[in-house]
């Protein structure tokens, strides 16, 4: 076949292709990453699975990694505006000649191994890490774990962030056995760190059941969280306790940052405190607590699109002293509503604004509001658009959340990307 020869005929040709968007199983994307010879031979490989947190993690892994001089490159998905977005090479979006040409060799030697939009984006991703000879390969897990195609890669640390219910219908509804698939991503005598506040037995048993080393949060590493920086104390590859006190508050989850530094720790890459300091203050990560003003109006912006994510919403916002008074949601069909609703809710905000997602598993605002309490001042709009021209007229802080696409639109919209 003729190959396209640009990106967005590429990424319209990968759509189209497969007939399921997600296929559980490593075999095909094995068997193609094998002949692309894509094990990296001596880089370090931290794999990140988990329900909320795990592109957190990945943010503050890159930032530390990079203000320690380590090339760097991390996957993460979805992305909210531009597919680039996906595959960083220290902390700058893929260019589109790159992306071709992984794209391009993917075709040539996949012969009639049918693959997933994930998983032929995925193995771009490996691809161009080795070809920009990253030391460091920072890979957040799309779906589960044991069967994500990320897991191809043997990491050298593994973390599995927090676990709540999310995708049921592929994982379930047994935390135990979403945090056994979760730590699929664990290896034999590997390292792993888990940051799960309540302790998983599922994550536990995949670790004692293949010898790995598990680092839990209150037991191998603690955090504590002053008013203007936070003390790390956490344990070697000896299993000697470390500290680290005085550390800058990150924009991102502590929880996160704590795991993080766990990780780097293990992964035995040398990494300064001066580092550490760096990295914290400057990482970012688009979409997750993001702040911006447009026309007098303050946003923050956030893809909490599950009652665990808003949870933390709710209280971060609280922590700052922000008061949104008007809220605008738009969500998925197969999320978790009423529950990630009944979280946010908690900010008391006088407008609730409810938006169709005009796109494939995209919510409708009427059938959201059939889920949600009628005392709630709530209101329906076709389409985010809307809903942010309305804020506009009325609402000083406006917080904007749920479905990546909600806030990848929003982001075009405000940013005039």
């Amino acid at each position: 076949m003729d190959m396209p020869d640009n990106k967005l005929s590429w990424l319209a040709l990968l759509e189209s292709r497969h007939p399921t968007e997600i296929e559980l199983g490593l075999d095909r994307i094995k068997q193609v990453a094998d002949r692309m010879h894509l094990q990296p031979e001596s880089a370090k490989i931290i794999t990140v699975s988990g329900t909320n947190g795990k592109g957190s993690t990945c943010a503050i892994l890159e930032s530390i990694y990079r203000s320690a001089g380590y090339k760097t490159g991390r996957y993460a998905s979805p992305h909210l505006i531009d597919f680039n977005e996906r595959i960083q090479l220290d902390g700058c979006d893929v260019d589109d000649q790159l992306l071709i040409t992984a794209f391009t060799e993917i075709e040539r030697v996949r012969g009639d191994i049918s693959l997933t939009y994930f998983e032929f984006s995925t193995l771009a991703a490996f691809w161009c890490f080795k070809h920009y000879e990253a030391v460091i390969w920072i890979v957040e897990v799309g779906l589960g774990g044991r069967l994500d195609a990320t897991n191809i890669l043997d990491a050298d640390v593994a973390i599995v962030t927090s676990i709540a219910l999310d995708h049921q219908d592929w994982l379930g509804s047994d935390l135990t056995i979403i945090g056994q698939e979760k730590a699929g991503v664990f290896r034999s005598g590997a390292y792993a760190v888990c940051s799960e506040t309540v302790n998983n037995q599922g994550v536990i048993k995949v670790a004692n059941d293949i010898n790995c080393q598990l680092f839990i949060k209150d037991q191998q590493f603690k955090f504590e969280l002053g008013t203007s920086d936070w003390l790390w104390q956490g344990r070697d590859l000896l299993q000697n306790t470390i500290s680290y006190s005085q550390l800058p508050i990150p924009n991102l989850p502590v929880v996160n940052a704590a795991a993080a530094l766990q990780a780097i720790v293990l992964a035995d890459l040398s990494v300064t405190k001066t580092a550490i300091n760096q990295g914290l203050s400057n990482a970012t990560l688009p979409g997750r607590l993001q702040e911006l003003t447009k026309q007098g109006t303050d946003y923050i912006l956030d893809v909490a699109h599950n009652p665990h994510a808003a949870h933390y919403v709710v209280q971060e916002l609280k922590r700052r002293s922000i008061k949104p008074d008007t809220m605008i949601i738009g969500m998925l069909s197969d999320k978790d509503v009423a529950g990630t609703l009944a979280e946010l809710s908690k900010l008391q905000c006088s407008n609730i604004y409810l938006v169709t997602l005009d796109v494939h598993r995209g919510q409708k605002a009427a059938q959201m509001a059939e889920y949600v309490s009628k005392d709630l001042p709530i209101r329906q709009f076709d389409s985010v658009e809307s809903a942010i021209k309305q804020a506009n007229l009325q609402a000083s802080t406006v917080l904007i959340c749920g479905s990546f696409v909600t806030v990848g639109k929003s982001l075009t919209l405000l940013e005039g990307y």
